[in-house]
Parts: structure tokens; C-alpha cells; sequence
């Protein structure tokens, strides 16, 4: 069998591990792929433990010979047109601007990597459909609609397996948009978990190596950084963010970040071991397994019969952050109109999309981005196209004009409602509920601490000064509003 090209990097270096699983020592044991070694014999020392000291040349030459190997995996990395998304990044130190980039990989990798997902998930449904223990066959349900969740998003929505970000705020993302000090951590965590459930023996924790031989390591909330540049090892504390616990060795604030964000092997590094057969299933169940205990899991999957519905639900979830029990919102006193279907069921789903839809824009400020209604409407257009195609869905049918019609220039004028509460806050609806083809609910009771925004700028009112003034306070509220709906530019 031919070797992969990460196994042939594994091949050169011998790792020798202590009883708390780090690496003691490393040992070359194919001399003619390192060229700057002076004595291929000699063990070399374990370079995590000269956080915030001069490496060994050495072992400082043996990571820059490991990089110089991954350099020749280059995946053409492309660079992203919005420079002034990336000056976010000048926050963390003085990274380069120049290497902001955006890479999603090829569109065979993601057809091949979106293929095999979706066979997995229809694997878990037809379990279910055979299934005759109720609480079992909901199980299933739930289970295959979050993995088809997760292949419906590697399917360019968010990035693949493979993507590597670093033009935005994020500073580095990994994946479906791992950040450094967001999700990332989560990821690398179980993809040491899922190797030592594969294998008791280091030398076959094959992404474990890889990662240490290229001078990257992660362990227990920290970052470990070769840098070759300065040629010392610094370390990123994450555990430390927040408190006010003096440095330990090598540790620096954002210095490793900086490192990891200006260093190109680092990410082909990434997307080598997303792409490498011998480390591909791992990590495609690393980043699934994170995604589904984070922002995948919906609330009250039970209720949800479609994947489709579920896909559309999650990836709210995974761009904002927030959790959306749509369910518990469409049986609230908010909900409109009134579930009229039973759940689960197709046509419980198409209610409900349009309620997650409604619970979005009443929980979200829309200052959150001058594209969120395109984007909003981009997800719905997926949920109703390709992902009820992929599912043969018959009965999944919701109905939402302002979701479709188009293009648009903006939010239809008098289609966004807010009001604001005693603390000031702005709460905002989308509507009108004509677009569900049903009559409009009884006005509203609000509490003596809501203020109605009205959609429209009223007449001057007389010569009373106090309803002048009332008139000019009302008519600012109303241009406030219209200046918000202004946001959602289509183009």
C-alpha cells in the first residue's frame, strides 16, 4: 500500500511519549528527508518544553524541516477582495495583513465530503423508518436530522471540513468557522479523544504527531506555537483569558495566535489532515461531533419531523450563536399565526418555519449586518429547494412572500415593526401577517412599559406645543425605524 503523504512525514520522526502521554523525545529515523540535522542518531529534545526560551538548533531546524515537507501540500490559498474586514485582525499583535485570505478548498473535496455525509445520515434514516419502539425511532429521527444538518452546511454554506479563514474578526477560523478562541478548541479536544478511543498506542494517534512535529500543539485549553521567526515556543493560555493569573512560561497574549495567523504551514498543516485519508474520518467526526453538541443541537428536536426544517433552524443557531426553540416560541403568546397542524409532522414544519422566521427578527436587533435579510432569505431558499429535493419532502410546503418575492431593494416599507421596552431596548418583528394568508390576530395589550413605534410619521398636529412635541418625538421614533429597515439593502 502506498503511503499517504502525512504518513510519509510520520515515517521520518520517531516520537517517544512519558506516562502523561507528551512527547520526552523525538528520534529521526529516515535521515534522507531532513537535510539540516548534523547527527540523525541523536534523540532530539521535546521543543513544548522551552515555552518562552531559545529553541536548540536542532530541534529548531527539525520543525522548520517538518513545515518545509507540509509546504508542498500548498493549496492555493485565495486571497479575500475585503482588506478593511481584515484590519480586525491588527488587534492581535501586528499579524501580517497580506496573508488574509479565505480558502473552502475544491469543489470535488466538498461534493466527495457532502456525499459521504448524507449516505451516513440516510443510513440512520432507515433505521428509523423500520423501527417500531417509538422512543428508539425519535432518537433516530433527531440523530439524522442533525447529521444531515451538518452535510446540508458542508455543502457551501459555511466551510468545509478543510476551510481556512483569516481576513475577519474571527482572526483564524478552522472548519465550518472554528475560532481560534471560540469552537476550535472543542474540535481539537475530540480529535484526541476519537484517537485514543481508536488506539492506546501515541505512535498511531496519527493527527497528535503531526500537529507536534509541525511545531503545533494543544492541550488542555492551551496553545503551543513553534516560532520559527524568533526561534522560541510560545504558548496562549485560554483558561488565563479572563484572569488575573501572572504568566507562566512562554506565555504571551495573542503571541501564539499572531505565530499561527502568519504562518502559511500551520494552515496547509489544517487542511492536509481534513483532506489526508489517513486522518480524514477523524477529523470530519470531530468537527460534526462539536457541531452537534453546540450550536446543531436544536431544542425540542422531538417536535421537528424534516431535516430541512432542522438545517434551516441550525444554521441560525451557528451564525448567531443563539438558541432557537422555535417550538416553545410557535406555542407562545408572540406565535402568529396559531399552529394549526399536528408535531411532527411536514406541515407542522412549514408552520414552523415561518414562526423561526418571526422569532429571528423579534430576538435580533437587524443592525447586525447590512446582509442579514438577503442571508435570512438565502437559508430559506435552500431549506425549500435543495434540501427538501434531497429528502423527496411532499408535504413541506411554507408559504412566506417576503421570503421569495424579490429581488428587493429592502424590507417592504411597513413590513418591520418594533417596540421598545422600559430598558430601552429595541425589539423588532417582521410582518404583516397577511403574508400567511390569514386574518390579522386582536390588537395587542401592551404593558404600560411598551412603547408602539408607529410604522408611519403622523400629521402636525394644531398649535398645541404638547402635542407638537409628542408629534416630533413620535415622528423621530418612526424615521428611526425606517432608518433601520434601510439595512437590508438586497444588492
Amino acid at each position: 500500500m502506498t503511503p499517504t503523504r502525512i504518513q510519509d512525514i510520520l515515517d521520518v520522526f520517531r516520537l517517544s511519549y512519558g506516562g502523561d502521554g507528551k512527547v520526552q523525545r523525538a528520534e529521526v529515523v529516515d535521515a534522507s528527508q531532513v537535510a539540516h540535522i548534523s547527527d540523525p542518531s541523536k534523540p532530539i529534545l521535546p521543543w513544548h518544553t522551552y515555552a518562552g526560551q531559545k529553541l536548540p538548533a536542532e530541534t529548531l531546524e527539525q520543525v522548520k524541516d517538518v513545515r518545509a515537507m507540509v509546504r508542498a501540500f500548498d493549496p492555493k490559498f485565495r486571497k479575500w477582495p475585503p482588506l478593511d474586514d481584515a484590519k480586525a485582525a491588527l488587534l492581535e499583535g501586528g499579524c501580517d495583513l497580506a496573508k488574509c485570505y479565505m480558502f473552502t478548498d475544491t469543489p470535488a473535496f466538498i461534493s466527495q465530503l457532502v456525499s459521504e455525509l448524507r449516505a451516513d445520515a440516510m443510513q440512520l434514516k432507515a433505521s428509523m423508518e423500520v423501527e417500531t419502539d417509538p422512543a428508539t425511532k425519535t432518537a433516530l429521527r433527531i440523530e439524522y436530522m442533525k447529521r444531515m444538518a451538518f452535510a446540508h452546511l458542508m455543502n457551501g454554506r459555511e466551510g468545509p471540513t478543510s476551510a481556512v479563514n483569516t481576513y475577519d474578526k474571527a482572526f483564524v477560523t478552522w472548519g465550518m468557522g472554528w475560532a481560534l478562541k471560540g469552537g476550535l478548541p472543542k474540535v481539537l479536544g475530540r480529535i484526541y479523544e476519537l484517537e485514543v478511543a481508536q488506539s492506546k498506542d501515541p505512535e498511531r494517534h496519527y493527527i497528535q504527531k503531526f500537529f507536534y512535529l509541525c511545531g503545533f500543539m494543544y492541550d488542555a485549553g492551551r496553545y503551543y506555537v513553534v516560532d520559527t521567526e524568533q526561534g522560541t515556543v510560545w504558548v496562549d493560555d485560554l483558561n488565563k483569558r479572563w484572569s488575573k493569573a501572572p504568566p507562566g512560561p512562554g506565555e504571551a497574549p495573542g503571541q501564539a495566535v499572531r505565530v499561527i495567523h502568519n504562518t502559511d504551514e500551520l494552515h496547509f498543516m489544517w487542511v492536509q489532515a481534513a483532506r489526508d485519508d489517513l486522518t480524514r474520518a477523524t477529523m470530519t467526526n470531530a468537527q460534526r461531533d462539536a457541531f452537534l453538541s453546540s450550536t446543531g443541537t436544536v431544542p425540542q428536536a422531538d417536535k421537528i419531523q424534516t431535516g430541512a426544517l432542522y438545517t434551516f433552524i441550525a444554521h441560525l443557531q451557528h451564525w448567531t450563536g443563539d438558541k432557537f426553540d422555535v417550538v416553545a416560541w410557535a406555542q407562545g403568546s408572540l406565535s402568529r399565526p396559531r399552529l394549526t397542524a399536528p408535531l411532527p409532522s411536514e406541515k407542522g414544519d412549514a408552520e414552523l418555519a415561518i414562526q423561526a422566521v418571526h422569532r429571528f427578527y423579534h430576538m435580533r436587533s437587524p443592525n447586525i449586518g447590512r446582509n442579514v435579510f438577503t442571508q435570512v432569505r438565502d437559508y430559506w431558499k435552500q431549506m425549500t429547494g435543495e434540501d427538501a429535493q434531497v429528502e423527496g419532502l411532499s408535504e413541506f410546503r411554507p408559504v412566506y412572500p417576503v421570503m421569495t418575492n424579490g429581488p428587493v431593494k429592502s424590507v417592504p416599507e411597513g413590513h418591520l415593526s418594533a417596540t421598545v421596552d422600559a430598558a430601552g431596548k429595541i425589539i423588532y418583528d417582521l410582518g404583516p401577517l397577511e403574508d400567511f394568508g390569514r386574518g390579522p390576530p386582536p390588537p395587542p395589550n401592551p404593558a404600560a412599559s411598551i412603547i408602539i413605534i408607529p410604522p408611519t410619521i403622523p400629521e402636525p398636529v394644531g398649535e398645541d406645543p404638547a402635542a407638537e412635541d409628542l408629534a416630533k418625538e413620535e415622528a423621530r421614533r418612526a424615521s428611526e425605524r425606517t432608518g433601520w429597515a434601510r439595512l437590508f439593502d438586497w444588492f
